[in-house]
């Protein structure tokens, strides 16, 4: 049986300069990492107990989750069935390592490592606020633990040169040049439009930004951090694009010999 996947929403926004990386991950504030340790436990609980109600309350209504080794589910519903079809299949028990907490404007990624009986994986997170609480958004789950936190030198030149191409193609208004460097069920989400508007398949995104295309806005995005998350990498940036300015997770997954975009959270606001 496979594990759960933990998504990260990844945000798209990159420029045209050579993108730099942050020497130190930002901090978390410190009240904000109990609350996100608190539900990474509850959540931890739930799959033990094999509680899929538990699970699915831990989500928000419009929540994708992207496995590695299944697709895309998408909404609660969807979530809540995937589970129950891994309990129904002998699911063990999971230990699960919390590696890294990063703010992305106002929602946090959160990187993770599990195991589940045999199976490990690593996990993205963006997790959002729901009145009180938080509430996972977005989660992408690779089945194909690397044993390492560190992304391998080679790798990093090949995602900085698809950030690179993104912008590209972004400040020449190439609608299907970004299509083209997302791959076929690609999700994106961004902050200031509601998890509802969630765009999900090249298509759909490519649409998006040919209509942000209309004010011809200029893009300029930096990697703040890199991550290993099995075969697949999670960027951290800041961008900005006219004005707005935010904060982006995106997950770049392999397809044959080339990077694409799987999953992006854009959290901005304007002339912030």
């Amino acid at each position: 049986m496979k594990k759960p996947l933990v998504v990260a929403f990844v945000v798209s926004a990159i420029g045209l300069s050579v993108p730099t990386l942050a020497q130190q991950p930002k901090a978390v504030d410190a009240e904000v990492r109990k609350q996100i340790e608190a539900v990474f436990t509850e959540f931890q609980g739930a799959y033990n107990n094999h509680d899929v109600a538990a699970i699915a309350a831990l989500y928000s209504p419009e929540a994708v989750e992207l496995r590695s080794w299944r697709g895309l589910f998408s909404g609660q519903e969807a979530i809540q069935r995937i589970f129950a079809f891994d309990f129904a299949l002998g699911a063990g028990k999971m230990a699960s390592e919390l590696v890294q907490l990063c703010p992305v404007g106002n929602a946090i990624c959160q990187i993770a490592h599990s195991n589940v009986g045999e199976w490990k994986d690593e996990t993205v997170v963006i997790y959002v606020r729901d009145g009180d609480t938080w509430k996972r958004l977005m989660v992408f789950v690779d089945d194909n633990p690397q044993g390492t936190n560190a992304v391998d030198p080679e790798v990093r030149r090949e995602i900085e040169a698809k950030v690179m191409q993104f912008d590209e193609a972004y400040n020449k208004d190439d609608p299907d040049d970004i299509a083209a460097l997302h791959i076929q069920d690609a999700v994106e989400v961004r902050s200031w439009e509601g998890a509802k508007y969630l765009r999900t398949g090249r298509r759909a995104i490519a649409i998006q930004y040919a209509n942000d295309f209309r004010s011809h806005p200029k893009l300029v995005t930096k990697i703040s951090e890199l991550y290993p998350i099995g075969d697949d990498v999670c960027a951290i940036m800041d961008w900005n694009v006219g004005t707005l300015k935010g904060h982006a997770v995106k997950i770049f997954t392999r397809d044959s010999d080339n990077w694409k975009i799987g999953m992006a959270y854009l959290n901005g606001s304007s002339g912030t």
